[in-house]
Order: C-alpha cells, then structure tokens, then sequence
C-alpha cells in the first residue's frame, strides 16, 4: 500500500505544470502555444527569458526531490521506494494530469531525482550539461549526453559496490526518457535547425 501511496503523490507532485503556471500567471500566456509547445525550463527560458526559465527549472527540479522526500517519510531507507517515487515524478512532469498530459521533457525533474539519491550522478550530469552548452549552444545535446552521464556514473559506481542497483535502474530509465522525449530535437540537430541556447521566440 505505501508504494501504491509513494507512486500517486510523486505523480501528482511532478504533474504540477510549474511553466504553464508561471507563463500563465507573469506573462499572460500559455507557454505550449511557443517554441517547442513544452512546458518545460528550456521553452520558458526561450519564451519569457532566463530569470523565469532558471526559476522554471528549479522548480521542476524540486518536485523529483519532494516525491524522494515522501518516499522516505513513508518507507524509509528504502533505496527502491525512492527510485519508484523519483521516477513517477518525472512521468507526471512529461505527461501531467493537471495540464492535458502534455507537459515538459523530463530534464529537470529528473536531475532533481538524481540530486536527492545519487548526487555523484547529478554532479557528473552537471559538468557535462555546461560543457555541452558552452562548446554546442544546444540544450536539447547538453540534456541528453548529461542525463546519460549520470546513468553511466551510477553504473560505475554500482560496479565498484559503492551504490544501488536500484540507483541505476532509475538513471538508466531516466536516460532513456529523455532521449525518447528529445526525438523531434535529434532530428533537428541531424539536419542542423535545432535552436541554440539564447535563441528567443516570438511571443504575441
């Protein structure tokens, strides 16, 4: 039954739509009609300006560490409990119920749940999302090659005992989201038209 419980509150706390709220509330819009129609960090950040998409991002992150939060409230020391609550988060942040299950890419959220259970894996993520932006200007390159970052950390780590396989399993699932959820943007980095971070859209 607590796991039934951890799975419905870390739904419903990564279904929050933190950038449609924010796009709706400050600027009047609804962030889903602009650039990649997501409400995710990046589109806000490309719709209202990076002061509202760090905020955006934050926020998004926050809800991968609250629903770890509930889950160690309600099964404690429970690396599973954890990895089953990081990850419904993200599965309420791509497809929410309070936003007409279209919500952002799972980025953020997912880095936050990395942050509360392997935070070696969210350091390594980190770096590599900084150097990708730095040397690319891609966001959607720097999201992807970082989430991978953590899975293959996790994995190096579980190889050397030193974390769960629980642990791994989540930043692999992860990974692979976030690879599933950039497929329109592999697409467009393939064909050279994907936009570059500081790219601004047209708000009308």
């Amino acid at each position: 039954m607590n796991y039934l419980l951890i799975a419905v509150i870390s739904y419903l706390l990564g279904s929050i739509p933190f950038g449609l709220l924010i796009g709706r509330m400050v600027g009047g819009i609804d962030v889903r009609s602009y650039g990649s129609k997501r409400t995710g960090a990046t589109n806000v950040l490309r719709t209202m300006g990076p002061r509202y998409g760090g905020l955006v991002f934050v926020l998004d992150a926050l809800k991968g560490i609250a629903a770890i939060w509930a889950a160690r409230w309600l099964l404690p020391d429970n690396a599973w409990a954890m990895a089953l609550a990081a990850t419904l988060a993200v599965v309420g942040h791509i497809y929410p119920i309070f936003a007409g299950f279209h919500g952002g890419r799972g980025v953020a959220t997912g880095l936050g749940g990395v942050l509360g259970i392997f935070p070696w894996g969210f350091l390594a993520a980190a770096l590599v999302w900084w150097l990708v932006v730095w040397l690319t200007r891609y966001v959607s390159l720097a999201s992807i090659l970082a989430s991978i970052a953590a899975a293959a950390t996790a994995g190096v780590f579980f190889a050397l005992d030193q974390t769960h396989i629980a642990i791994v399993t989540y930043c692999g699932l992860i990974a692979l989201a976030v690879v599933i959820s950039h497929r329109d943007n592999i697409t467009r980095l393939r064909n050279g038209t994907e936009s570059k971070f500081g790219q601004r859209v047209s708000v009308k």
